[in-house]
């Protein structure tokens, strides 16, 4: 008989696949999720494929569902997807996150266009995490996770998850439960017997000095600190040595500071967004999204250092936290082989910290075979998408927003004992 004063935990799993053929990738996928969860149905199924799987998405997403029992699924079409130690960013890959539990409710929703009499659709009472999806053509989505990040009572909800690619033709980019989608979004709030904290780990490092935005149209710069922002760009850019002016051909990036009127600003002071075009005949920039007069901003690079530094101090708090029981991850298209050299480099990472260690004379035993391809103790999955979702913001101010060429940590662990 189970001690009533010990929670229920939540059961998690996670399984993939390269195989190609969409019926034995789905059924690879589920087999290894359904080990993970002792055979229990789960309430809810996160599938990761890449652009490849798309044709045969929707086959995959009702096999998954059919195999494993799972009341809802959420499907989603990325540039690439993860689980255990392995990624993979071209060819077939398909990934499979499974949570299960007596007590566990899930609240998820599809939808074509943004409902603004839908805001708090998802802001169920006893909601641990919303995990939301959408394509990057959807109109107004942003505003939205606003309204979603509000839930009853002091307590932290994070909202993750990532925008992918619209597809091209009539394929599907993502799937709830029986559901094609082409454009639109798919969101699932989840509440029960488990703690989940979420973190981002930017990845660039500023260059150059702090501006103020002194001219500005909508997404269009005009000018920094009373000069041309392209003259600003350019002596930003000049501050930079031959070894890390290479990494300019990842793009250039502006950070727009989330915490103004400060006397030092950390990586985590900026929200990421990406300079898409340079007219030097207006001296302007043009970033990805509209900032406004008065607001601070600094150049930013993406480079491996800064990637790497900046994840190991997000999963060196994560560690100090507790016990991990299971981990996703949402990173930018550009975080995989094109800046790490490997597309599993940062899943390897995360699975090696939050993994609990193996007891000594367990990898002492005779005869026992090393295999770096095993699984992790802990079931990791997760995807490369075109932005991504995480929270920013101290413990009780937290925000969920989009980001750009980072990587999203979300981190499940059971709840304290009373």
């Amino acid at each position: 008989m189970s001690d009533p004063s010990t929670p229920p935990r939540v059961l998690l799993g996670s399984g993939g696949s390269t195989n190609v053929t969409p019926e034995s990738a789905a059924d690879h996928a589920a087999d290894i999720c359904l080990e993970r969860l002792g055979g229990m149905p789960p309430s809810l199924l996160l599938a990761f494929a890449t652009p490849s799987h798309a044709p045969a998405f929707q086959t995959i997403c009702a096999r998954l569902r059919e195999r494993t029992g799972a009341s809802s699924v959420l499907g989603v079409i990325g540039a690439g997807a993860m689980a255990g130690r392995g990624a993979l960013e071209h060819g077939f890959a398909l990934s499979a996150f499974a949570m299960a539990g007596e007590d566990l409710t899930v609240h998820a929703v599809a939808a074509d266009a943004i409902d603004r009499d839908d805001a708090g659709l998802l802001a169920q009472e006893n909601r641990r995490v919303t995990f939301a999806f959408a394509t990057s053509d959807l109109v107004g989505f942003e505003d939205q996770l606003s309204a979603w990040d509000t839930v009853p009572g002091d307590r932290r909800a994070p909202i993750v998850g990532a925008l992918v690619s619209p597809p091209r033709g009539p394929r599907v980019a993502m799937v709830a439960n029986d559901e094609p989608i082409t454009s639109g979004l798919v969101a699932a709030s989840v509440g029960g017997s488990f703690q989940f904290d979420a973190w981002v780990a930017q990845g660039c490092e500023g260059i150059g000095p702090l501006y103020a935005v002194t001219r500005a149209q909508g997404d269009q710069i005009l000018e920094l600190n009373g000069q041309p922002a392209v003259d600003a760009m350019r002596d930003a850019i000049e501050t930079l040595d031959e070894a890390r002016r290479r990494f300019l051909s990842g793009g250039l990036f502006l950070g727009r500071s989330v915490a103004p009127h400060k006397s030092y600003y950390g990586r985590d002071d900026f929200l990421i967004r990406r300079v898409e075009r340079v007219s030097r005949e207006a001296g302007a920039i043009t970033a990805s999204e509209a900032i406004g007069v008065g607001e601070t901003v600094r150049f930013h690079i993406r480079t491996p250092g800064a990637a790497i530094s900046d994840l190991s101090m997000v999963l060196g708090v994560q560690r100090m936290r507790g016990e991990a029981r299971g981990a996703l991850l949402f990173s930018g298209a550009g975080r995989g082989d094109s800046l790490h050299g490997v597309s599993a480099h940062e899943i390897g990472a995360v699975g090696r910290v939050l993994s609990p260690p193996e007891a000594g004379e367990e990898l002492a035993k005779a005869g026992r075979r090393i295999d770096p391809r095993s699984r992790f103790p802990i079931p990791i999955a997760g995807c490369f998408g075109a932005s991504e979702i995480g929270p920013i913001g101290s413990e009780h101010q937290m925000r969920s927003c989009l980001h750009a060429q980072t990587t999203v940590v979300g981190v499940f662990r059971d709840l304290d004992q009373p």
